[in-house]
């Protein structure tokens, strides 16, 4: 099996229930700040020019954290990484030098809305 496939498989057979509680509490403080920062960073200079240049690629049905814009779900997603990330104050995993939940949450909250699983992301938080 391939290392995706071996991946795959894991989190499509993981249980919520499965997660230690100190795991989820940490992956809750985690998306907390990573929303804390997009709200934090959403009225910077360099938000409007990545709305400005995503957006000609039109608009789409997913949102942009605190923003009226509503583009294409790859879009929404990038726009709502690059607010996370913008300023370089989101968390880091100083073992990989990475920082997971930039990428990660804007991802999970633009799968969610896509899927119509916002009441099913949000109560799994």
């Amino acid at each position: 099996m391939l290392i995706s496939e071996t991946f795959a498989k894991f989190a499509a057979e993981l249980r919520y229930e499965d997660v230690p509680q100190s795991i989820r509490l940490r992956a809750k403080l985690l998306m907390l700040d990573a929303m804390g920062s997009a709200f934090a960073f959403s009225k910077y200079d360099f938000v409007g020019k990545a709305l400005a240049g995503l957006g000609r690629f039109g608009s789409g049905d997913h949102g942009v954290v605190n923003s009226d814009r509503r583009l294409a779900l790859r879009d929404a997603v990038t726009t709502n990484g690059i607010l996370v990330h913008g300023l370089d104050y989101d968390d880091t995993y100083l073992p990989g030098a990475v920082h997971m939940t930039a990428s990660n949450v804007p991802c999970l909250l633009g799968i969610g809305a896509d899927a119509k699983g916002e009441g099913a992301v949000a109560r799994s938080l």
